[in-house]
């Protein structure tokens, strides 16, 4: 059930980037790699400050913590992205 969710959680957030994007930059504050990728990401849209943590499927630029990182937000709803260690970016 749990991993249910988290998939159409997922989905959703994917879903609403794609329907309408612009590209920005972010800072990565946190990635992990053991048990599970997952990296934590602040960015800035107009005068808000977001934070966000997503699944990375590959890193080929050994991005680490404080590394600068592309990423697609949605115009609707600025709090989903999709970064660029994203299979979908």
């Amino acid at each position: 059930m749990v991993a249910e969710a988290f998939e159409k959680k997922d989905r959703i957030r994917l879903d609403e980037v794609k329907a309408g994007f612009l590209y920005s930059k972010g800072i990565i504050t946190g990635i992990k790699s053991h048990k599970g990728h997952s990296i934590r990401v602040r960015y800035k849209i107009g005068e808000e400050i977001f934070e966000t943590t997503n699944g990375w499927d590959s890193n080929p630029n050994r991005l680490s913590e404080g590394d600068s990182i592309s990423l697609r937000y949605s115009v609707k709803s600025p709090e989903n992205v999709i970064t660029e260690l994203e299979e979908e970016f």
